[in-house]
């Protein structure tokens, strides 16, 4: 028996402005996993831009310290452990960008570090995600550098054994990216889509997205979202003009909810025999250029000197 759930997904893409003058890409999601230091054990110079890592460990991520370990029935993991240490241990990255980027914003995600994880770029203190298995954001703009050598620093705390029911490991095991946006952005994990009717013959669609104007005034935009089929063809689409308040005209969250409704007839219901999906492509527009779109897929590998 087929559900009457529609689940839709953001569409991966990459769109090129339109002026020479600009960025070529509105908005690139660079893997950020190579060049890296490691170092288990714990030293509060670690964070030090300046602390010479030369002796460290080099290598590429995703890395689990824990694996690599010695199997030892007094470490502290126990048998949910597999019986492998944990600790603490530092991972450090230097990294340099052009010196053409002032105007874009720039984040750094983690898709999952085990865990109490605490992040440092050039000495400023980012923050704390505790939780191991759910990924994290940091805002880089305004600390980092461009045309100079960045450092990141993380902390990774994996002390507190037996902390899981399964293996989970220990350290930066999952991906790590770096994000290039204009200041007029989707932010991050703040698309919301709903399905609050469905049938056979008519599916309406409600999609909220947030948008983040990080320029010191008001930006009028255009908010273009399409939905596709599972084969890309266009099924339905709406565009919406908005005015997105700058930094300096909202008092604490620039971050503003936009809502937008859709319908798709006879539309194709997901079931586990035919689990069918449709996708949501979101785009800001300003001045007629792409500025952003919403993406979840890198490109290529980032050099740690541009």
């Amino acid at each position: 028996m087929k559900t009457i759930t529609i689940f839709l997904s953001l569409l991966v893409s990459q769109l090129h402005c339109l002026s020479q003058n600009t960025e070529t890409i509105a908005r690139q999601r660079i893997k950020f996993n190579s060049d890296w230091k490691f170092q288990l054990g714990d030293n509060p110079d670690y964070k030090d831009s300046n602390f010479d890592d030369s002796k460290w460990r080099a290598l590429s991520l995703p890395h689990d310290w824990a694996i690599e370990g010695t199997i030892d029935r007094k470490n502290k993991s126990e048998a949910s452990g597999a019986f492998l240490p944990g600790g603490i241990g530092w991972y450090r990255k230097q990294f340099k960008l052009p010196e053409n980027t002032e105007a874009k914003h720039f984040f750094i995600q983690f898709d999952g570090i085990y865990m109490n994880a605490e992040v440092w770029v050039n000495n400023q203190f980012l923050g704390r995600h505790p939780y191991g298995y759910t990924g994290t954001e940091y805002d880089l703009t305004g600390l980092i550098k461009p045309g100079q050598i960045n450092t990141i620093a993380v902390r990774v705390d994996n002390s507190l054994e037996p902390s899981a029911r399964f293996y989970p490991g220990a350290g930066i095991y999952r991906n790590v990216w770096l994000v290039k946006t204009s200041k007029i952005y989707v932010d991050h994990w703040d698309t919301f889509i709903t399905t609050p009717q469905v049938s056979s013959s008519v599916a309406t669609v409600h999609i909220i997205t947030k948008i983040n104007n990080q320029n010191s005034s008001d930006r009028s935009i255009i908010l273009h979202t399409i939905l596709l089929d599972a084969v890309g063809k266009q099924v339905a689409s709406s565009s919406e003009k908005l005015i997105i308040a700058g930094d300096k005209n909202i008092e604490d969250k620039k971050v503003v909810p936009f809502g937008q409704n859709f319908k798709i007839l006879q539309p194709k219901l997901w079931s586990v025999d035919a689990p069918y999906l449709y996708k949501a492509v979101s785009q800001v527009i300003v001045n007629g250029n792409v500025a952003d779109t919403s993406t979840d897929e890198g490109v290529g590998e980032f050099s740690s000197v541009c």
